[in-house]
């Protein structure tokens, strides 16, 4: 059945003749350029349409570009198996997990930032528009995302999950999309890719269509046009009398109904086009959102980190945590790695050590911490500590609130560095942290400053030796001294309660 499905796509492969190149001269260029920004400038509602061209300089081969192509990552994937040839040793290509999106991308993400585009239709898999920024509300995905999966299946809740890897499980039948993986509800998920012969997501299609055919400017770029019915929401502009434009440098079927044919690169064209537009646009930054919320678990708190998609998807980010808390005016305590745990569907706990991220970690808080956030509570911490009450024992009035500190480790897709959070233990609160990193930077914006690339854990030796890491700290706790520190915080919690009149519970066994 594989075989059977890749002949169909290599039957989808252009004539020769059909995949000759065109590229209009620099003057015809700019005066469709000045025309088009007239067009989007007047217009009520533009949207745009992609295809794989998009991410040909992203390092991404298409799928229908010849042989001859001047694209650097070479000939299209369906061209290569229709002639039965590898891919030439000197193209230029990249995986689609480490592909950095395109002046086009961060074009359509700025167009629809400032509300000069209403809707994105893409026939990508290759999850770069997400990645970039985009709006998820006002992106379909016709063709699905290989970083997501969904709760699709007999009886499934329809829940998304974004993933740093892709979900598509190896060695699967063609038309298999189950993962492996479960929902929170129980019923298993399923990959997004639609494969030929498949029927698009009700969801998407539907909205691709009710966009084109309202739209009084319809944007295409990058694709070939070829494939239905996807390629039938540009028609479907063109046929309710808005404009059609096509950006790409093979000739489509819908070219005699279009309105404006641009034979250029994508981010050619872009970049005119942002110049003509007013628009700066700024370079990518990896989007990197956590949250980190605080539960009880029977008798014991528990910090929950999660990651999150911009529509607060869960999105499996993290694939190593390390913690250590700071109880009242006590020295920082290592949390041990038996009590920081990666969780699966449903809550269950999961064996951590592999090399794929989760999506929600858990975190059992030590009592001390829970302890001292109590005493915050009851107004310990409105003052400095004095001399007399600086010690593990000391006076509520001088605790400080408990702060959980955690490293993050990342896929590495775009070697990502560690990051580093600091929130306070709070029961009952949550907050969320967005990271954000321009690919090859050593430190991300909105972390709590930069980690040793070499760090291993608090108290080890660096992975090359050399000196301990930037995010230095005490050995790991003993356990006469975490039973000391136990009582200590017991001691805090039941004299905030009864000095403050606060109803502040002791802190759990």
């Amino acid at each position: 059945l594989r075989h059977l499905c890749r002949g169909a796509m290599a039957a989808t492969a252009l004539r020769k003749d059909e995949t000759k190149e065109f590229f209009d001269s620099p003057a015809e260029l700019a005066a469709k350029l000045d025309t088009l920004a007239g067009w989007i400038r007047d217009s009520k509602h533009c949207v745009a349409f992609t295809g794989a061209g998009i991410s040909t300089s992203t390092g991404i081969p298409d799928f229908r570009s010849g042989l001859d192509t001047k694209l650097a990552v070479g000939a299209g994937a369906w061209t290569l198996r229709a002639a039965g040839k590898p891919r030439a040793a000197r193209s230029t290509t990249t995986s689609t997990l480490q592909a950095v999106p395109s002046r086009t991308h961060m074009l359509l993400v700025r167009m629809q930032q400032v509300g000069l585009l209403k809707h994105l239709t893409s026939q990508n898999t290759d999850g770069l528009h997400l990645r970039s920024g985009f709006a998820p509300e006002a992106l379909a995905e016709l063709h699905g995302n290989s970083n997501l999966e969904v709760c699709k299946g007999p009886g499934g809740c329809g829940r998304k999950y974004l993933r740093d890897y892709r979900t598509r499980r190896a060695g699967a039948r063609v038309h298999d999309h189950r993962t492996g993986r479960a929902c929170s509800c129980g019923k298993a998920l399923y990959d997004s890719i639609i494969n030929f012969g498949e029927d698009l997501p009700e969801a998407e299609i539907s909205a691709a269509f009710a966009n084109h055919e309202r739209a009084d400017v319809c944007l295409a770029m990058g694709s070939s046009l070829r494939v239905t019915p996807a390629a039938d929401a540009p028609e479907a502009c063109a046929s309710a009398g808005g404009k059609l434009v096509i950006v790409n440098i093979q000739k489509t079927p819908l070219d005699r109904s279009a309105a404006l044919v641009i034979h250029a690169m994508c981010d050619t064209v872009a970049a005119g086009l942002a110049e003509r537009l007013g628009l700066i646009v700024p370079p990518f930054r990896l989007r990197r959102r956590v949250r980190v919320c605080f539960k009880p678990d029977g008798a014991r708190q528990v910090a929950e980190l999660s990651g999150l998609g911009l529509d607060d998807t869960p999105f499996a980010l993290v694939t190593r945590l390390w913690a250590r808390t700071t109880a009242g005016n006590a020295r920082a305590v290592v949390i041990d790695d038996r009590h920081i745990m990666p969780v699966t569907a449903g809550g269950s706990k999961a064996k951590a050590g592999g090399a794929l991220p989760y999506e929600t970690w858990r975190v059992n808080i030590p009592d001390e911490a829970v302890a001292s956030a109590a005493v915050a509570a009851a107004g310990g911490g409105a003052r400095p500590p004095t001399a007399a009450s600086s010690g593990a024992g000391s006076d509520a009035a001088g605790a400080k609130p408990a702060l959980l500190e955690l490293v993050c480790s990342f896929s590495g897709n775009y070697r990502e560095p560690l990051a580093r959070i600091s929130v306070p233990v709070v029961p009952g609160t949550s907050r969320t942290v967005d990271l954000t990193l321009t690919p090859g930077e050593a430190q991300w914006d909105g972390g709590d400053g930069a980690v040793d690339p070499r760090f291993r854990g608090w108290g080890s030796a660096p992975a090359s030796g050399g000196a301990r890491p930037a995010v230095s700290g005490p050995t790991r706790a003993s356990p006469a001294s975490r039973t000391r520190a136990r009582a200590a915080g017991a001691r805090l919690a039941k004299s905030a309660a009864s000095g403050a009149g606060s109803t502040a519970r002791p802190a759990p066994p």
